[in-house]
């Protein structure tokens, strides 16, 4: 092995690493957010319930445009200390790795951006629908089933953004394991042991 690819190898560990961190950071503050109870009949019934989820969404869309800086700036960093590590190796190497290297940051740009729009959707349908339960917190009233609007059209346009939702989940969740495919292939080939 050239000792340029074996730099870039140890280039390609490390930012490897920092993306899995500022991901275990973004979840973890994320969960601290308790998503899960943001469109909680608990949360909604009342007034001050729908102001902390309002609020938390905005946490949310904040923290989400703070990972997006950070992934772009992990993403040029990485691209331009590998390029450089490149320069080093014969052309054919520097022609392989190239290839490679355009290939794998055009599938991770696509899939971050795939993921920060699903996020947008979802908080956008989550914004919606607070706005919604306090527009019509007057005329409506939480039963055993959830809310009860008094006009069947607040019920569609609410089932219209739960569907949204519940999309977004669903694409999340394909992603997720995609992602997770990658990254496993990618620890495989530069040698780093799974965890667990």
């Amino acid at each position: 092995m050239h000792l340029s690819e074996a730099e870039f190898i140890e280039v390609a560990k490390r930012f490897l690493a920092i993306n899995v961190q500022a991901a275990q950071a973004y979840n973890q503050a994320q969960a601290a957010l308790q998503l899960d109870v943001v469109l909680s009949q608990d949360r909604l019934c009342t007034a001050a319930g729908t102001q902390m989820s309002l609020q938390t969404l905005e946490q949310l869309s904040a923290l989400t445009k703070a990972h997006k800086a950070t992934f772009q700036q992990v993403v040029l960093g990485a691209t331009s200390a590998l390029v450089e590590t490149m320069s080093g190796m014969p052309e054919a190497l520097q022609q392989e790795h190239r290839s490679s290297l355009v290939t794998t940051v055009n599938l991770h740009l696509s899939a971050q951006s795939d993921f920060y729009a699903g996020r947008e959707r979802w908080i956008q349908a989550a914004n919606a629908i607070c706005h919604l339960v306090e527009a019509r917190r007057a005329t409506s009233h939480f039963g055993e089933h959830g809310i009860v609007f008094a006009d069947d059209r607040d019920a569609d346009t609410l089932d219209a953004h739960l569907q949204v939702i519940e999309e977004v989940h669903q694409q999340e969740v394909v992603r997720m394991n995609e992602r997770l495919s990658r990254m496993a292939q990618s620890a495989a080939i530069l040698g780093i042991r799974p965890l667990g």
